[in-house]
């Protein structure tokens, strides 16, 4: 009986500290003064209960002041806190920045408060917060706020404009509810001459409030001159003005470095050419060409030293794999001595397939090098260094531009967000470039299984690159957000076009054009005038490697097919010492142009490493 009695004694103190920890706002007011300048004197007077649980040493009051209008525009009002009192005293307040407006803190740190009820009386001044349309004028004003964690008991306003309002040219309405919200709980009353008051006719929950719409008539407050707009509108989108500015500027910066180092020499006449220009490799004629280094260099100098007899070729079922058929020193130019070298350093066979990645990107790698040291600055600039300056005034016109932000967290999100992206979308990229090649050179069930794979790995990253870019444009303005894309844009544009050849380069070039005019040229007759070598199958495999770097290898084999027909062509290629393989050969272009791109497929396949995926999961404690 004893403990039925201590236990029923422990429910009911549980009980009464509940009731007791019931904190809440009993009463919401807010006094709203419209000035005939259009400013706003407001005093809310907000009676809380204290238990202190939640309310310790007083409360916060969250006021917005930056919004977007109609137009996707910044604009920032004025907020001036004036004083506050608690049960009647001067009572201590601080303002905090935060990501849309200002949090203003009553009490202070070393008070706690006595348990019960306390009065707080908030007065502030404000501007800005009218809209002014054709006919008519209105305060939308959001009463309470709809940030509480309490309850509101009774929440109500009163709004007196400048006098002389008749009573039936004004007109009061409210909204009551979570935020968005058009609930109708409320009374509204016009009281008279230049006042109309609202009150809620239920309590609000947490997070839910009132707000009240007020219309009254064109002339009673003094509307903004285009001025006044003007000025506004350059204070409130400050941020966007400097980085669109920035923008400009990049712009600016990379015309005039595009004007004095990246425009290409004028193009020569063009004459039909029978030889590679300077005795370059067709690795060599195609990285002069593209101004840098891609898979099909690779495969035009392989096709080369396979010709030459330093290898063969073999191919089955779509696999390739490279043989090394001389061990002697030979006389190869050193872009494809080095790639020879690098390609049989672990033995005399290499299968092009991603488990020999290290093997077949080290080849890459070294053949890149040796040719990036040959051309670049002889026969083309990269100059680098201007994308480079670019990106850096890029950034630091954004920077700055996310450095004007007043708000402290909208400044520290939007920086951060930059940053992240920045980084993130590197990795994006790089995760796209590889899903674009596995289907691209994926051969078989395998390798579209990989494919797969790797597409829905690689849709987390895509979906956090767009949730990210969502983030900041809803912190930072849609505006904001696309001259960040806008910059990055130009500096990848500008990357591309700061490329030019020198004037030595150029000459190479144009002998390149006649050497495309003569490879390319798909009937014999015409290039009669030219007096053009005679097509045979030994001229045909003379310049193969270099139709294969321009990418005009069917339309080299078509010529042949034509000069000696089809089946002399076929049987001719068949021959071929160098190459053997599975496919057929019945169509001599489409089998030489299959070639093509099939090998340089494989080599940036192998060249790729393999993406593993280990998933684990966990949970919080």
């Amino acid at each position: 009986m004893n403990r039925i009695a201590l236990a029923l004694g422990a429910c009911l103190l549980g009980i009464a500290a509940a009731a007791n920890a019931d904190e809440r706002i009993l009463e919401f007011h807010s006094a709203i003064e419209v000035a005939a300048d259009a400013g706003m004197q407001v005093t809310e007077t907000i009676r809380v209960r204290a238990e202190g649980d939640r309310i310790q040493r007083g409360i916060y009051r969250d006021f917005p002041t930056t919004y977007r209008d109609g137009a996707g525009n910044r604009v920032k009002v004025e907020f001036e806190p004036v004083s506050v009192t608690r049960d009647g005293k001067e009572e201590p307040f601080h303002t905090e920045s935060r990501g849309n407006g200002v949090r203003v803190y009553f009490g202070s740190e070393s008070v706690m408060l006595e348990h019960g009820e306390h009065r707080y009386d908030f007065s502030y001044r404000t501007r800005r917060q009218l809209g002014f349309f054709a006919d008519h004028d209105e305060l939308y004003w959001n009463v309470t706020g709809n940030g509480w964690a309490f309850p509101i008991d009774s929440a109500s306003a009163e709004v007196t404009l400048p006098p002389g309002v008749a009573a039936d040219a004004m007109h009061m309405e409210g909204y009551t509810g979570p935020q968005g919200a058009k609930g109708q709980d409320y009374v509204a009353n016009i009281e008279g001459e230049s006042r109309a008051s609202i009150r809620t006719t239920r309590a609000l929950a947490p997070e839910e409030g009132l707000t009240l719409v007020v219309t009254f008539p064109k002339g009673v407050v003094a509307a903004p001159t285009d001025a006044e707009r003007r000025d506004w509108f350059l204070e409130d989108n400050a941020a966007l003005l400097v980085a669109a500015g920035g923008l400009a500027l990049l712009w600016l910066y990379y015309l005039m470095q595009w004007l004095r180092v990246g425009r290409d020499p004028r193009p020569g006449v063009i004459v039909p050419q029978y030889e590679a220009p300077a005795n370059l490799t067709p690795g060599a004629l195609r990285h002069i060409e593209k101004m840098g280094y891609d898979e099909r260099c690779f495969a035009a100098d392989l096709v080369d030293l396979a010709r030459n007899g330093a290898l063969t070729i073999r191919e089955r079922d779509g696999e390739y794999s490279l043989h090394r058929e001389s061990t002697g020193g030979g006389s190869w130019p050193p872009a494809q001595r080095a790639l020879l070298d690098a390609v049989f350093a672990g033995g005399r066979t290499l299968d092009l397939k991603r488990t020999e990645h290290k093997r077949v990107g080290g080849a890459r790698d070294a053949h890149r090098k040796v040719l990036d040291k040959e051309n670049e600055g002889r026969y083309f600039n990269v100059n680098t260094r201007y994308g480079v300056i670019g990106t850096l005034l890029a950034l630091a016109s954004l920077g700055f531009g996310l450095w004007m932000f007043g708000g402290g967290e909208q400044r520290a999100g939007g920086l951060f967000l930059l940053v992240w992206l920045s980084f993130w979308s590197i990795g994006v990229v790089a995760l796209g470039s590889g899903v674009v090649r596995a289907w691209r050179d994926g051969r078989g069930v395998g390798g579209y299984i990989a494919a797969l794979f790797l597409t829905l790995f690689s849709l987390p990253f895509l979906v956090g690159e767009v949730v990210g870019f969502v983030a900041f444009a809803a912190l930072v303005g849609v505006g904001f957000a696309l001259v960040v894309v806008a910059a990055v844009l130009t500096n990848v544009l500008f990357f591309k076009l700061m490329k030019a050849p020198t004037p030595e380069g150029r000459k190479v070039l144009d002998r390149i054009e006649g050497l495309r005019l003569y490879l390319g040229v798909a009937e014999r007759d015409d290039l009669a005038a030219q007096k053009a070598p005679p097509m045979t199958p030994d001229e045909f495999q003379r310049l193969l490697p270099h139709a294969l770097a321009l990418e005009i290898e069917k339309t080299w084999a078509d010529r042949l097919a034509a000069a000696i027909g089809p089946a002399a062509a076929a049987a001719a290629v068949g021959s071929a010492a160098w190459y053997s393989g599975s496919r057929s050969i019945s169509n001599i272009g489409g089998f030489t142009e299959g070639i093509g791109s099939s090998l340089s497929s494989a080599i940036s396949s192998s060249s790729t490493i393999a993406t593993s995926v280990i998933a684990s999961g966990g949970r919080g404690t």
